[in-house]
């Protein structure tokens, strides 16, 4: 064979790995397709990919061999037929093979607690949102301290809407975690106080007061 397809569904799965796991599985898949060598330095993440996509790689690979072996008749015009489509393989139900899913869920059931929300922790997109991180070192503590810092800062603003797994564990995780946070003021901080005024009696009773005070001191 000459060549080999690559679905959107294999390369989704691949790229949960670090780069340079990822690297070494797609030569183990290269060399499964075209030298038939069976890989067996693979990582047990590595194969858990590679074993999920063996079987879609095998058939590819037989429907090429079947279409090399017919050679066309000579006194007959060779007529273009459009291939079938290759079945893709479904992998919605996956679960990330480099994730804890313990952890995820440990995060997003936090999250929920203090936003109020009901993310899943099963959830494609976050998982890969959260295993990208992880892979990073980032550790339980870490997503628990961004969302800390970011519900203080957006409750109630805005910005509230934010609040989510995508834009909280994407790219800006880093900043979100080094960022200081913000105290709070008090809530009468920028109320208005109105000015009392105090009659004669009242008066006479803060000035012995102040003079019981000034004994103390």
């Amino acid at each position: 064979m000459n060549s080999y397809t690559i679905y959107k569904e294999y390369y989704e799965l691949i790229t949960l790995l670090p780069e340079k796991e990822q690297q070494e599985l797609l030569l183990a898949i290269t060399k499964y397709m075209f030298e038939d060598e069976e890989p067996n330095n693979l990582s047990e993440r590595q194969k858990k990919i590679f074993n999920n996509l063996k079987r879609p790689l095998s058939k590819s690979k037989e429907q090429s061999k079947r279409r090399t072996k017919q050679k066309p008749n000579e006194n007959q015009k060779e007529t273009k037929t459009k291939p079938k489509e290759q079945p893709k393989e479904n992998t919605s139900n996956d679960v990330n093979v480099n994730v804890d899913v313990n952890v995820i869920k440990e995060i997003i059931e936090y999250l929920n607690s203090k936003t109020n929300s009901s993310y899943r922790y099963s959830s494609k997109t976050t998982q890969q949102k959260i295993n990208a991180r992880l892979n990073e070192g980032y550790t339980l503590n870490d997503f628990i301290a961004v969302i800390d810092k970011k519900s203080s800062e957006w409750i109630g603003t805005e910005f509230e809407k934010y609040l989510c797994p995508e834009t909280l564990f994407g790219t800006k995780f880093e900043k979100y975690l080094n960022q200081k946070s913000k105290k709070k003021v008090p809530e009468w901080f920028d109320k208005k106080i109105d000015k009392v005024e105090l009659n004669e009696d009242e008066m006479e009773e803060m000035k012995e007061l102040l003079k019981e005070y000034k004994q103390w001191t």
